[in-house]
């Protein structure tokens, strides 16, 4: 697992909102999740990355780290409101039957741990918000045609 603050690799987060009121913004993936800090007039306050490693790790493994992470990150911070991309099932051309299934799996066991973990340590249900309402709040509108190649880290940053 790699960790990121603003494009920057870090070895480990440490409490950055100690006593501060703050929004966050998640949007998971199996291989790489984006969090997004804001403070309450909607400034972005850090951007953070993690990934994930790709196919070859544990996702068990990969959740555990991450609520290690954002427990230390989130102490003693006022969290308003957590936001998070809810997910999809798509169509998936060419893969076999476990394969789709190791897929499905491994993003659902990553967005509800997002979900687990804000509800458990935090006492805050993230919000869900519909794939496209996501889109079309986060990406430039260039970014939202069907046939764009794109990552919804992108518009994260935008």
């Amino acid at each position: 697992m790699e960790l990121y603050r603003n494009g920057i690799k870090v070895s480990n987060y440490e409490p950055l909102y100690s006593n501060k009121k703050i929004i966050i913004s998640i949007d998971s993936s199996k291989t790489n999740s984006a969090i997004i800090v804001g403070d309450t007039m909607g400034h972005i306050l850090d951007d953070f990355e993690i990934k994930g490693g790709g196919n070859q790790v544990d996702v068990h493994d990969l959740c555990r780290e991450t609520r290690a992470q954002l427990k230390n990150l989130f102490r003693g911070a006022d969290i308003l409101l957590v936001g998070i991309e809810d997910i999809i099932t798509k169509k998936e051309k060419g893969y076999k039957g476990i394969e789709i299934h190791q897929s499905r799996l491994k993003i659902t066991t990553v967005w509800n741990n997002f979900i687990f973990f804000f509800d458990e340590f935090f006492g805050i249900m993230p919000v869900l918000v519909n794939n496209w309402a996501w889109k079309s709040g986060v990406l430039p509108e260039k970014y939202r045609t069907k046939n764009h190649d794109k990552g919804s880290r992108i518009g994260l940053r935008v």
